[in-house]
């Protein structure tokens, strides 16, 4: 049995959209697509041409500060929740890259520059939760407002933002959620070899329903978490060596279903230590070593382990179409419970960006990591591979085209093993210089050896993405 909604959907409203849209498009250019910071391996700053493509994702600062529950949840949910506005735009970044970017014209006041923003998200979900029976099919629509207050002076950058998430399911009340991210952050330069980046900030999430191994309830499970994150660089752009230190903390506690979700309260503690030296103008080997410790709250959990990485690996920009990031080495995953079964073996990150013209690009991303269960297995190792296209067939209109894979296998008693296939198309349309228009559809599928955790999904949008 399905439950089935017959509301809106917003592909028919997209489609008479664009069919005018090129009418207004004559009556006003439209702007340039905004620059896109990326954060390149060694932690500097770059941006997209106007009328480029946006950035590849960078794999360089180890993924320290991942308020997420694991690669497992995030190929559960892709398309599931509205990223907040900036996502797929950028703006600007210095230093080492801790503070929010900003888009559109600012409000200024005194010496702070006020950068508002809002989208809406409006869309269909064929399966809510995820489930292999009874799915639940419901229209939704997102509400996202941000506000970025930036200040400069003499080099440095601090940043206070809030962004917000507050999204309905007609069909499916119950799956409704808030989320709300405050962060203050500073990028501080020091000389020309020395910078400093760091955050603390406070978010309030939710795990969807199904989205995690601890059952399916009558609510997401919501959750809070103060966080706090620095990283130092020290090394001129250039220069031949160049050494990172990156730390985080987060203290992460559930706020309901107390009876499934007390034992996932954690504390996560994160060190790492990265040295890049330069073997070519353009290249750079690396070696890093990172350290992770998940101290979980109740007394009776056996899940507390201490997980380490060590990597070499290689930055590089071959040619001006290619350029990409790789590391591989050892991951250590040890409990310290002897109930649990520790880990050992094979590790790798890599993103690689081939850009045969200025307004295409291929991205292909891949890693292999553990990551902490939430019910099966003691923990999941998770293979990851994706490949993206982005391209822009004008200053004001382009298109993104990905497909996805991970194969997660759970570790210790548990025999389950899971393939996840996603893959999705979305097409972006700049209408005015402070509107952009997009419509995306995204498909996930798990197959796994345990046939009840089988699901399949659908989700359209339809996004207005607007700024000053």
């Amino acid at each position: 049995m399905k439950v089935k909604s017959c509301a809106f959907r917003p592909t028919l409203l997209m489609a008479a959209l664009m069919a005018w849209l090129p009418s207004v498009q004559a009556a006003e250019e439209a702007a340039a697509q905004p620059a896109q910071p990326a954060q390149s391996a060694q932690g500097e700053s770059a941006t997209t041409p106007a009328g480029g493509v946006p950035p590849a994702p960078s794999v360089g600062g180890g993924g320290l500060f991942d308020t997420s529950t694991g690669a497992a949840q995030a190929a559960f949910t892709p398309g599931y929740e509205a990223a907040g506005i900036g996502g797929g735009f950028g703006g600007e970044v210095v230093g080492v890259g801790m503070t929010t970017p900003v888009r559109g014209a600012p409000i200024v006041a005194g010496g702070v520059f006020i950068y508002p923003g809002l989208g809406l998200n409006l869309g269909n979900n064929d399966n809510v939760t995820g489930a292999n029976t009874n799915e639940i099919d419901s229209t939704f629509y997102s509400l996202r407002p941000q506000v970025v207050a930036e200040i400069k002076t003499r080099g440095d950058r601090y940043t206070a933002s809030y962004a917000g998430n507050f999204t309905r399911y007609q069909d499916s009340s119950a799956d409704d959620f808030d989320h709300h991210d405050l962060q203050l952050a500073g990028d501080n330069v020091f000389t020309s070899r020395a910078a400093l980046g760091w955050g603390i900030g406070y978010i309030e999430r939710t795990d969807p329903r199904g989205s995690t191994d601890r059952g399916v309830s009558v609510a997401p499970d919501k959750w809070h978490s103060p966080i706090a994150r620095a990283m130092f660089a020290y090394g001129a752009k250039g220069a031949q060596g160049r050494i990172e230190v990156e730390a985080s903390l987060q203290d992460k506690t559930y706020d309901n279903n107390r009876a499934a979700t007390r034992e996932s309260d954690v504390e996560l503690r994160n060190l790492a230590g990265r040295f890049f030296y330069r073997v070519a103008p353009k290249t750079s080997v690396l070696v890093e070593a990172r350290d992770t410790e998940a101290d979980y709250k109740l007394s009776t959990s056996t899940n507390d382990n201490n997980e380490r990485r060590y990597y070499i690996g290689a930055t590089w920009e071959a040619t001006a179409a290619t350029t990409g990031i790789f590391k591989v080495g050892r991951l250590e995953k040890k409990f310290d419970s002897p109930s649990r079964q520790d880990f050992s073996g094979s590790s790798w990150e890599g993103t690689i960006r081939w850009q045969p013209l200025t307004y295409t690009a291929f991205d292909l991303t891949t890693s292999k990591s553990t990551s902490d269960s939430t019910g099966q297995g003691d923990y999941i190792l998770n293979k990851y591979y994706s490949l993206a296209w982005n391209h822009m067939w004008s200053g004001y209109l382009g298109t993104r085209v990905n497909l996805g894979r991970l194969n997660s296998d759970y570790g210790g008693a548990s025999t389950r093993s899971d393939k996840t296939t996603s893959y999705g198309v979305a097409i972006m349309y700049q209408w005015r210089r402070w509107l952009q228009v997009g419509l995306d559809w995204s498909h996930a599928k798990r197959d796994s050896n345990i046939n009840s955790n089988d699901f399949t999904r659908n989700v359209t949008m339809l996004t207005l993405e607007g700024t000053l």
